[in-house]
């Protein structure tokens, strides 16, 4: 009997489902999906061993325990961002705030010395 290749996609669900699926039988997820294809079709498969439930149920319980452990990481990392650029942000606010209060009072100090410098000067004119 001729056999042909057959080709297509799963979204993220779907190759989750497959996933639970697969038995220690199965070498890769693209055995399992022939296996549940042929188990769908009642078609007998050579190597048809019996599905284990307990096994299905405990991987699905683990890949969802794993998917909402990646979100939780996932957030906390979003939330250490966020808290980071805040610090950032404060830091370079004192900087800033701190630069500007230094170049005020050098400016101050040099207006002072100038203005000190235009009063001697016109003392000077006027004696």
């Amino acid at each position: 009997m001729a056999s042909k290749v057959i080709s297509f996609r799963l979204n993220e669900a779907e190759i989750q489902a497959l996933e639970a699926l697969q038995t220690e039988a199965d070498a890769s997820i693209n055995q399992t999906a022939v296996r549940v294809l042929r188990q769908h079709l009642n078609i007998s498969n050579p190597v048809n061993k019996p599905v284990d439930i307990s096994q299905l149920i405990k991987k699905e319980i683990e890949n969802t325990l794993n998917t909402q452990q990646n979100r939780e990481n996932w957030q906390l990392s979003v939330l250490s961002t966020l808290i980071n650029i805040d610090q950032i942000k404060q830091e370079i606010e004192n900087n800033f705030t701190s630069k500007l209060e230094e170049q005020k009072a050098q400016l101050t100090a040099s207006i002072n010395q100038l203005k000190q410098e235009i009063n001697e000067q016109l003392g000077e004119f006027a004696a």
